[in-house]
């Protein structure tokens, strides 16, 4: 569908709340699986998203990649003038 492209080609920035979507849209590649868009990322490959999209250490461990505080931002949603849901 496009949406993020045509909502930041109209100034809007799109914030994802779902951290598989997040991944995706920093490869800038589509789901790899409807139901778990992010089913073939492995820790390593999340590490390096996060240390090159967030400025935060690499680290390949789950809890911490699944908890960064940069991933989500609460302000972001508090914020939010309005909200899309599909």
């Amino acid at each position: 569908m496009e949406l993020n492209h045509t909502l930041e080609a109209a100034g809007i920035r799109p914030v994802e709340t779902d951290l598989a979507s997040t991944w995706c849209n920093w490869l800038a590649s589509g789901p790899s699986h409807i139901v778990t868009p992010a089913c073939t990322f492995r820790p390593p490959t999340s590490g390096k998203l996060f240390s090159e999209k967030l400025g935060e250490p690499f680290t390949a461990e789950h809890q911490a990649l699944t908890t960064s505080p940069g991933v989500t931002s609460r302000e972001d949603f508090i914020q939010a003038d309005m909200g899309i849901s599909a």
